[in-house]
């Protein structure tokens, strides 16, 4: 009797061991299966989160910077265009129709260069003045305008009969005005080969 109890009581005592083994295995495996937790960026990570929006911003910098590149493009070609008009309008003359030239030169005068002409001035001993080549250097952007250097050349028919081809040089400084580019000043820039024939309309003092 006594060596079947102690034969029960070691079964039950493998038993025991038996089961702690397995709830222990299984305690084991289910720790391991757990999610880990998130790990903070490295270095290298924050590096690259920080350059993200650093590179957005040099990308809208360059795109700035080409819609100023195109807008100061077409003004130089706006304004290079309304100096090169004005020029040939400003040089010409005709004893026939001496307010054509005026009419010519208007649509190009700022609102204080249209006030202040008079009138056409009427060149001794011309009958006639043509432009027959206008040439502008580059244009100098300026604060709020541009200006420009340009040489024109005339063929003036005498009252006297004859005719003689020049070349003269001008400086004219463009200007926006109510959306449009207009001629806010112009200046005889000197001998261009001959004397500037300067048959431009008369200005107030």
């Amino acid at each position: 009797m006594s060596r079947r109890g102690s034969a029960s009581r070691k079964v039950l005592f493998l038993g025991a061991v038996f089961i702690w083994l397995c709830i222990s295995v299984v305690m084991f495996w289910g720790s391991g299966e757990e999610e880990a937790e998130p790990k903070p960026p490295s270095a290298k990570g924050k590096a690259e989160l920080s350059e993200e929006p650093k590179q957005d911003l040099f990308e809208a910098e360059g795109a700035d910077e080409v819609v100023k590149e195109d807008e100061a493009e077409q003004a130089r070609e706006e304004t290079k265009q309304v100096v090169a008009r004005f020029i040939r309008a400003y040089l010409s003359f005709d004893a026939k129709d001496p307010e054509k030239k005026l009419k010519e030169m208007r649509p190009y005068l700022s609102s204080t260069m249209a006030e202040g002409w008079e009138g056409v001035d009427y060149p001794d001993g011309i009958k006639k003045a043509k432009v027959l080549k206008v040439e502008t250097a580059a244009g100098a952007e300026d604060v709020g305008g541009w200006v420009w250097t340009v040489k024109a050349q005339t063929e003036t028919t005498f009252d006297r009969g004859g005719a003689e081809k020049a070349w003269s040089m001008y400086e004219v400084v463009v200007g926006k005005e109510r959306d449009k580019w207009v001629v806010e000043e112009v200046n005889p820039g000197g001998d261009a080969g001959a004397e500037p024939l300067q048959i431009g309309g008369i200005e107030e003092e």
